[in-house]
């Protein structure tokens, strides 16, 4: 971090501060299973990271602002996509390769359904919104969040959405 820094641009603090959070947040999830946490277990980890976080240093609105950057900088962009990549690695365990050099969202090989890569999806998609509403919010507003994330990912059953 601190050679991106010594550069003293806005861009180049900004991917610093991008690739310090990523990296924590990934060692999180990468800690939480290897402790034999399941998925779910794992999500709700890595939710009660950022919350606490976020009580310490802002966390949140920080990786808010890093993504709205990343909309007007491309360079932060491929790395936030390199590091959406890595994150589903981590979760699916070995995920197939896309013929870009990115990740196969679609399966994984110890999963032929790919449920283990749809786990990882749901994080990636469920973070986003977890940060912005605590952002806003505080702590207060995603108490239940972590929880729920756990409850909602173990009930067995079809989606409706799939009738």
């Amino acid at each position: 971090m601190q050679e991106l820094v010594g550069e003293a641009s806005k861009d180049a603090v900004i991917e610093a501060i991008a690739a310090e959070n990523l990296n924590h947040v990934v060692a999180v999830l990468t800690q939480a299973i290897s402790e034999g946490a399941g998925p779910q277990a794992a999500l709700a980890a890595v939710l009660e990271f950022v919350t606490v976080r976020h009580g310490e240093d802002g966390f949140a609105a920080i990786a808010v602002l890093v993504w709205s950057e990343a909309l007007r900088n491309p360079r932060l962009a491929a790395y936030l996509r390199d590091a959406i990549s890595t994150a589903l690695v981590t979760l699916s365990g070995n995920a197939h390769a896309a013929p870009d050099g990115a990740v196969d969202a679609t399966l994984a090989d110890d999963d032929p359904d790919g449920e283990p890569t749809a786990l990882a999806d749901v994080l990636l998609c469920v973070l986003p919104g977890y940060l912005m509403r605590l952002a806003l919010g505080g702590s207060e507003a995603v108490a239940n969040v972590p929880a729920a994330i756990e409850k909602v990912l173990t009930v067995s059953g079809r989606s409706p959405a799939h009738t």
